[in-house]
């Protein structure tokens, strides 16, 4: 087991408050419900995924894919279906 560093009256008051700590994210989530995933650009990257589950069963291991094909793969993507708004991050290229 770890050990936490922190004083033995902190550790008191965090379990003698743990109903009140379990309470406040319940009042502001309903925790009853799964915690999904979600993307703001949902066809991107389902078109993507499928795009790339395309590439693996044609290409398999032979063909490498790299940060910088997909982002530039999801900005065809979404100039294709007319998105606006996104923003993909440039990848480091070279040493």
């Amino acid at each position: 087991m770890f050990r936490l560093h922190i004083s033995t009256s902190a550790a008191r008051n965090i379990y003698r408050n743990k109903e009140e700590n379990k309470r406040r994210p319940a009042a502001a989530e309903d925790l009853s419900a799964p915690r999904l995933r979600r993307s703001y650009f949902d066809s991107i990257s389902q078109s993507l995924y499928d795009w790339y589950k395309t590439l693996q069963r044609v290409g398999g291991r032979h063909l490498p894919v790299s940060g910088g094909l997909l982002g530039a793969r999801s900005r065809r993507i979404a100039a294709e279906q007319g998105v606006a708004g996104i923003i993909v991050l440039p990848t480091k290229t070279g040493p």
